[in-house]
């Protein structure tokens, strides 16, 4: 029993004969006759009496008449519901990023789209990279942002915004005699700051080393902090150089508390990538986002 032998069969009940239930459907009569039959046959009952000005109900007809009835009713309803749903852009809406794009690139992104879509409710939350992809995989965010890729065929991810790391250092001292580009050499004698391993920013650093064939232990790392704040305004204080997002260190005041540098044949260039779940069916909310998202960052 289907949706379409079910509208048949209401159409027959409500004109009185196959004939005029088949006009109004824009069905041959034949048809009609054949899916009648076998919704019967299916059934285990008859559903008319033929009579000679056409067909009355059996009490099994009438019976299945208000369930059909409901039936239909309960489809158009389901229909308008997903036509709202589609159109009705609001609700909670959570993406997780990685420190760069969280801080640095969709706080403008988030605010212009509230603008747009007033109906939304957007909870941007902070993680690094590894434990982004790792949120969008196991469904708890459905949109994530990051600054590294990852090879996992259960997930897409699109490169919506690029990046170059630069080199701070302390703006005293020995460091106020390197030259931009400092010397890979040089930057490996020096103490470094250290983001933590899940970071895009030190992935992006250690293989940059990598390619060069130096290994990345080689660096005297002598600290781990969690995020770019935190190590810029640990070089500020003397402690020691680090590799940093070049946006973050865009417009930003404390700037002029540390040289910003560049390091000799080591392309630190990375892009950040939008990350949804293959078998996921985005929300409204979250196909706008991510779409609005993908268009302005492009311009």
């Amino acid at each position: 029993m289907d949706i379409r032998q079910l509208a048949i069969f209401l159409s027959i009940a409500n004109r009185g004969t196959f004939t005029a239930a088949g006009k109004a459907l824009y069905m041959s009569q034949p048809t009609v006759s054949v899916q009648m039959a076998a919704l019967e046959r299916e059934l285990g009952v008859a559903l008319f009496e033929r009579q000679s000005r056409g067909i009355r109900l059996t009490p099994a007809g009438k019976i299945l008449k208000r369930y059909a009835e409901d039936i239909l009713m309960l489809k158009d309803q389901a229909i308008a519901a997903m036509g709202r749903y589609k159109h009705d852009i609001s609700g909670r809406l959570r993406v997780v990023a990685s420190t760069v794009p969280a801080d640095y690139i969709l706080p403008g992104v988030v605010s212009h789209f509230l603008h747009a879509y007033p109906g939304v409710f957007v909870e941007l939350s902070r993680a690094d990279s590894a434990t982004v992809w790792d949120t969008v995989r196991n469904y708890e965010a459905e949109l994530g942002v990051a600054g590294s890729a990852c090879d996992d065929p259960s997930l897409e991810h699109v490169a919506i915004a690029c990046d170059e790391l630069v080199l701070i250092s302390p703006a005293a001292g020995e460091y106020l005699h390197w030259k931009d580009p400092v010397p890979l050499e040089e930057v490996l004698r020096a103490p470094m700051l250290c983001r933590e391993p899940g970071s895009g920013t030190q992935k992006t650093f250690d293989d940059a080393l990598r390619h060069l064939g130096v290994d990345p232990e080689s660096i005297a790392a002598r600290a781990q902090l969690d995020s770019v704040e935190a190590i810029k305004s640990a070089v500020a204080e003397g402690g020691g150089v680090a590799v940093v997002s070049g946006l973050a260190m865009r417009g930003d005041p404390s700037a002029q508390s540390v040289r910003i540098l560049h390091i000799e044949g080591l392309r630190l260039v990375r892009s950040f990538y939008l990350i949804t779940h293959m078998r996921r069916v985005l929300s409204p909310a979250a196909q706008a986002f991510r779409d609005f998202a993908v268009s302005s960052l492009a311009r």
